[in-house]
Formats: structure tokens, sequence, C-alpha cells
């Protein structure tokens, strides 16, 4: 019953997300069609693209709310290791958005590297994660049916830290 609803809320938040994507990129479009300079131009298109992303984060989070439902609803267990894994990993994505997002709204150097550093050290643990995740199925102290489910899970982190380290990317152009 928790995992329902925390699902719903979810899908209801991706939800919201995707209607203030469109909303935005239609606002975002109205500032387009004004006499604009080529730095303000340049601004916009790195605010659409943001926008983009963080749609593209929902999107993430969405399947990765999925595979936990499949998870439970399936009797998918995590290996005591692998689930402390998700967790270290589940912190560094986290740190990489956050801080993209305040790059983003404070316009600060500060804040691009350290998303950066995070974006760097997600992209390193999940290679990490996916050889130790492999060698616990070849050695038997996995299930194999958790394994597509770890490994869903892990790129759909990387993703989001992908489109966090967009975002700065975009940021960095502006400073």
């Amino acid at each position: 019953m928790i995992l329902c609803t925390k699902l719903l809320k979810v899908k209801k938040e991706e939800e919201s997300i995707d209607r203030l994507a469109k909303k935005i990129s239609k606002y975002l479009v109205k500032i387009n069609n004004l006499s604009l300079t080529d730095d303000q131009h340049k601004l916009l298109n790195h605010l659409f693209y943001t926008v983009s992303d963080i749609e593209r984060m929902g999107d993430h989070a969405e399947n990765i709310a999925e595979l936990a439902e499949f998870k439970v609803q399936n009797n998918v267990a995590f290996s005591d290791a692998a689930q402390k894994e998700v967790e270290g990993i589940m912190t560094y994505v986290t740190n990489s958005m956050d801080y993209a997002i305040k790059s983003r709204s404070e316009m600060s150097w500060e804040y691009v590297q350290k998303a950066k550093e995070y974006e760097d050290l997600v992209d390193y643990v999940e290679s990490e994660l996916r050889e130790k995740h492999i060698e616990r199925l070849i050695t038997n102290k996995c299930q194999p049916s958790s394994g597509v489910v770890f490994l869903d899970l892990l790129s759909n982190l990387e993703r989001i830290s992908d489109h966090a380290d967009n975002i700065v990317g975009y940021v960095k152009k502006e400073l």
C-alpha cells in the first residue's frame, strides 16, 4: 500500500513536471519572438534545453518508481551489498542534480564545479557497480531476476546525472 502511494506521488509529480515544462516552453517561445540580443537568444536556448533536461529527469524518476513497483510485485530482492550500493549512488545523483539546479538559479561557478564532480563520480561508480553486480550474478550471490532491475536502476540514475551535467554545461557557457 505504501509503495502504491509513493508510486502515485511520483507519477503525479512527473505529470506536474510535464505540464510545467510545456508552460515554460510556451512562455520562452513568446520571449524568443521579441527583439533580443545574441546573448539573450543564447540564454533562451539554454533555458529551453534546461527545461527539457529537467523533464527527462522526471521521466527517469518515473522509470525508477516503476522498477521499485516491479521489484516489490515480483519479490525481487537485492543483496545487502547491492542495496548499500544503490543508496550510495543515489546520494551522488541527488547531489549532482541539486548542484546543477543551484548552479542555474544562482549562476555559480562553485556549484557548476560541484555538480560536475558528482556527475563524474556517478559515472565512475555506475561502471564499478555494474562490474560488482555481474560478479555477484556469476558467483550466485545475487538472484538473476534482480540483475535486470539493478542494472536498469543504475542506467536511470546515471542518465539523471547526465541531464544534470547538461544543465551545468549550459551555465558554464553563460558564466
